[in-house]
């Protein structure tokens, strides 16, 4: 694998978070570094000072766990360590990583920068898919982006309803078989029905 800036990393929820320091302890200087926990992955999305190869991102990690125990952990058809040619963009982890810088109110993202923040740093990982209230200011890549996340968002949504849909069905289902149950209870303790004796 040829050098890369930036990379994404999955380990495990109890570890403690990576920090710009700790991948400076393992020999990588990052100017930014994005943060997500959910259930029982963590996220880092870090963008390197330097262009690294795989094998330097595998020893930083290394010295992160046997200094600081963070375990690197994939996922089903990712590697723990991904970089921007490698299927980044489609990766649960960014996915999950944008969905939160949208959802401002329920957020968990947390990051770090050398300089600015995810608003004002044209330059960094995460300003592509920044919002603002002027639509009209917005780059074209920045409403591609929101686009895939509104579309995103109604997919899971269609998905949610129709998971729903299903529920409210199977209930209607069950509470006329719990009628149907009574109904023969209520017969048969009135003498009326077939198990009257």
């Amino acid at each position: 694998m040829s050098k890369k800036v930036i990379w994404l990393i999955t380990y495990g929820a109890s570890s403690p978070d990576l920090t710009h320091s700790i991948c400076a302890e393992g020999g990588v200087k990052i100017d930014e570094i994005y943060l997500l926990a959910q259930r029982d992955l963590k996220y880092a999305l870090i963008h390197t000072v330097m262009r690294k190869k795989l094998s330097s991102i595998q020893e930083m990690m290394d010295k992160a766990d046997a200094a600081h125990g963070i375990k690197l952990t994939n996922i089903f058809g990712y590697e723990p360590i991904a970089a921007n040619d490698t299927g980044i963009y489609e990766h649960p982890g960014m996915r999950l990583i944008v969905d939160n810088m949208y959802d401002k109110a329920n957020s968990i993202l947390e990051y770090w920068m050398a300089e600015g923040d995810i608003n004002t740093n044209t330059k960094g990982l995460l300003f592509p898919y920044v919002t603002r209230k002027d639509r009209s200011k917005m780059t074209k890549v920045q409403m591609e982006n929101l686009l895939c996340v509104v579309e995103n968002n109604g997919r899971t949504m269609k998905k949610k309803l129709r998971e729903y849909e299903e529920l409210i069905v199977s209930l209607h289902k069950k509470a006329r078989h719990y009628e149907e149950i009574s109904d023969m209870l209520m017969e048969s303790i009135s003498g009326t029905g077939r198990f009257a004796r």
